[in-house]
C-alpha cells in the first residue's frame, strides 16, 4: 500500500487511546487516590542544540504534506495559536508539574499547552 502525504492516523489514533486511557483510569482509580491526568501539548519545538526526537520522526511528513522546511513548520504551529507561542519541552514540563504538585484535588482533567488553538477553544 503506498503512503500517503498525510498519514497520521496511527499517530492520531494512538493519542485517541491514551486519552480514553486515561479517562478511564481516572474513574476507576480514583476511589485509591490515584489522580489520573494528561498534559496535551501541541507542536513542541527543541532549540537547535538538542533537536526533539518526536519531530525527528514526523517532521519531514509533516512538513512535505504542508511544503514547509524545518523552521516554516515551527512557525506554521506558533501561528497557529492564539497566543503565537512557541511551545517548549519547559512549558510542558510546569504543566505536568501542576498536576505532580497536587495542590488541587484534580483527576480526569487534560490541560492544553498550545498557545489556544482557535478549533479547541469552548465557544
Amino acid at each position: 500500500m503506498p503512503q500517503l502525504e498525510n498519514s497520521f492516523g496511527a499517530y492520531s489514533a494512538t493519542k485517541a487511546a491514551a486519552h480514553q486511557l486515561a479517562r478511564i483510569a481516572s474513574l476507576e482509580m480514583a476511589e485509591y487516590g490515584v489522580r489520573v491526568n494528561m498534559v496535551a501539548p501541541d507542536g513542541v519545538f527543541a532549540d537547535r542544540t538538542r533537536p526533539s526526537g518526536l519531530w525527528a520522526e514526523v517532521g519531514p511528513d509533516r512538513m512535505k504534506a504542508r511544503g514547509l522546511d524545518a523552521d516554516g513548520l515551527q512557525e506554521y504551529y506558533r501561528n497557529r495559536n492564539l497566543l503565537k507561542a512557541r511551545i517548549t519541552a519547559e512549558h510542558v514540563a510546569e504543566a505536568v508539574l501542576y498536576f505532580a504538585l497536587r495542590k488541587t484535588p484534580t483527576t480526569g482533567a487534560t490541560l492544553p499547552v498550545d498557545g489556544g488553538l482557535p478549533d479547541a477553544t469552548p465557544r
